[in-house]
């Protein structure tokens, strides 16, 4: 029987552990292994618990673990680790990590919560590569963070002189830091940030910010025959993009036709990749073509670029047609300067009917210009409706003629005559016209006063419908030069819904703001309105009358604030004496424009520029 009975206690034995494991189990916790048991006497055995971690990407020696006040040196390579022991049920627990490797960043997962009977298996340490640089400029400025391939936000804080992007990357992984948002009233460009993670992690990344940076791409020449160069001088409008990285323009003169007058003006090609300039056409004298091109190009459905030019038989001007599949340019209507319209400025819209619109500044029934329409199907010219000159507004060449025409979303056209409407003033009209019943309205009558004076440049029109545009002068009438009006101009806000018009910003209403827009805004991709003034900025002097070079400026719609993104100051800046065109957004997301002087030497005569936005 002694020798039946050991059997029998090693079976009892079993069935005790076979207890706790199967209790265990219905009890949960962190983790799936069961604790050790441990007492003294005959008294029950008191179970305690351990933690572990998984541990992905480590390479580097130097990491050490924290687990409730107890710390482990992992080495390089581990792919787990024990991180202490002896934890009794209910304990509540913290693993973090006390030091890290040498060029890496380790981070925990499932690191805190309480011991719950079991043994906790499901903490998770992954290690990578940092991603870290150097910041100058920074200064006072607060607000600037930084991702790393568009996640792992890291704030900066003021006067950083460096940063480490707080990730782990794996090696041979490709990274791309890019600022998730630039500091107040700062710009950060960065350089050295893309790559591919090695075996040492990035430390080269260069965050520098300053003022919103612009840099002038290429200078107009004009014609120089002694250098054997026959470039364009003073660029008018807007660059029309061409594909990828490439865009269209036109300069007033210059080109290779009639060198001994200035040339007639250019059509160009500008290739951002190459940072190339081509002539593509110098327009020829002639009296039935066009010549001294003014406004921008607008590509129409056809896959044709259109413009407006002087010129014609009756030199009255042209609408003509480019081709960029051959580089041809071609007349498709001559204006008579009678009942059809004559001498067109700015440039044409396509509306949704594939219509080409457009204003002329002279001829129509009454001699003040007209509202037209080109059908690209029939080539046929139409007048919509011919301006009288008086309240109905009056957009002649003897002044600021207006803008371009906008196609609201209501389908209506848009746009501004730069004189005309009040008797007492004669500073111009906002007018609509509509397509569906043929009917001219004058919306908003200028006076001259805070309301603005003398409308110029494209409207353009918000999400929530309301449509804005420029003044070239009007507004805070004690900002005033030598020979021009009073008032440097305004921004101002049209509500189709009220009908009424409202200022949102008064030019020159602080130091080194623009003065005198005569552009017109675009919308960039983050809501903000970009546009360009005449003259104002750093460059003013008003001690000597000197009204300063021009700006680039950003309008906040919501706040309401206007910003001086940059001060043109002259050769070998570009300087915004005059123009017609406003802003264009690349696929970067920065500004391409014209200014019409300025320029590297010898001959300064307009520049291609770009403003960094990011």
């Amino acid at each position: 029987m002694a020798i039946r009975g050991r059997p029998c206690r090693r079976i009892a034995v079993v069935i005790l552990s076979c207890t706790a494991a199967f209790g265990l189990t219905a009890c949960g916790g962190g983790g799936s292994t069961s604790g050790s048991a441990t007492g003294s006497g005959s008294g029950s055995a008191a179970a305690t618990y351990s933690i572990s971690a998984k541990i992905t990407g480590l390479t580097a020696n130097g990491l050490s673990m924290d687990a409730n006040g107890s710390d482990i040196s992992i080495s390089g390579g581990a792919t787990s680790a024990t991180l202490t022991s002896g934890l009794a049920d209910s304990t509540a627990f913290t693993v973090s990590v006390a030091t890290q490797p040498s060029g890496e960043d380790c981070a925990v997962t499932n690191g805190s919560g309480t011991i719950s009977s079991a043994n906790v298996t499901d903490v998770s340490v992954n290690c990578g590569y940092t991603v870290s640089g150097t910041i100058t400029g920074l200064g006072a400025a607060t607000g600037l963070s930084l991702l790393a391939n568009g996640a792992y936000a890291t704030p900066v804080a003021a006067n950083s002189t460096t940063f480490t992007i707080d990730s782990s990357f794996a090696s041979g992984t490709a990274y791309d830091v890019t600022a998730g948002a630039d500091p107040v009233g700062l710009l950060c460009m960065l350089s050295h940030n893309t790559g591919t993670i090695s075996s040492a992690g990035v430390a080269g990344v260069e965050v520098n910010c300053g003022a919103p940076a612009e840099k002038v791409l290429y200078s107009f020449q004009g014609i120089q025959s002694s250098a054997g160069i026959a470039d364009g001088e003073f660029p008018a409008g807007s660059l029309a993009p061409g594909g990828t990285g490439m865009y269209y323009g036109t300069t007033y003169l210059g080109g290779p036709d009639d060198s001994s007058s200035g040339g007639n003006g250019t059509l160009f090609e500008y290739d951002v990749g190459t940072n190339t300039e081509k002539i593509l056409y110098g327009f020829p004298t002639g009296t039935d073509l066009p010549i001294d091109p003014a406004g921008s190009l607008i590509q129409a459905s056809d896959g044709n670029y259109y413009g407006l030019a002087s010129g014609g038989t009756d030199n009255a001007g042209v609408i003509y047609r480019f081709d960029p599949s051959t580089d041809t340019v071609s007349t498709v209507y001559t204006f008579t300067d009678g009942a059809d319209g004559g001498n067109p400025e700015n440039e044409l819209i396509q509306a949704a009917d594939g219509n080409l619109y457009g204003i002329a500044s002279s001829g129509g029934e009454y001699g003040y210009g007209v509202i037209f329409s080109y059908n690209l199907s029939t080539a046929q010219e139409s007048v919509l409706y011919s301006f009288q000159g008086s309240t109905d507004g009056d957009p002649s060449s003897a002044g600021p003629g207006g803008g371009p025409l906008l196609q609201a979303s209501d389908g209506n056209l848009y746009g501004t005559a730069g004189m005309g409407g009040s008797a007492s003033c004669g500073c111009g009209v906002l007018f609509e016209y509509n397509l569906k019943t043929d009917t001219y309205s004058v919306l908003h009558t200028f006076t001259g006063g805070t309301d603005g004076a003398f409308p110029q440049g494209n409207l353009i029109q918000d999400a929530g419908g309301n449509i804005y545009g420029e003044t070239t002068s009007g507004g805070d009438s004690s900002c005033v030069f030598p020979g021009m009006q009073p008032g440097c101009g305004t921004i101002f806000e049209y509500d189709p819904g009220t009908k009424q018009e409202s200022v949102v910003h008064v030019f020159g209403s602080v130091s080194g703001d623009g003065l005198y827009p005569n552009t017109g805004m675009m919308i960039a991709s983050d809501g903000n309105f970009y546009g360009m003034t005449g003259n104002g900025g750093s460059t003013t002097d008003v001690a000597t009358s000197y009204p300063g070079d021009g700006t680039v400026f950003q309008f906040n719609p919501t706040s309401g604030q206007e910003t001086v993104l940059h001060s043109f100051s002259g050769p070998p800046d570009g300087t915004f004496s005059e123009g017609e065109g406003d802003l264009v957004q690349m696929s970067t997301g920065d500004l391409i424009g014209l200014t019409t002087g300025g320029g590297a030497a010898p001959a300064p005569n307009g520049t291609i520029f770009e403003l960094y936005l990011k």
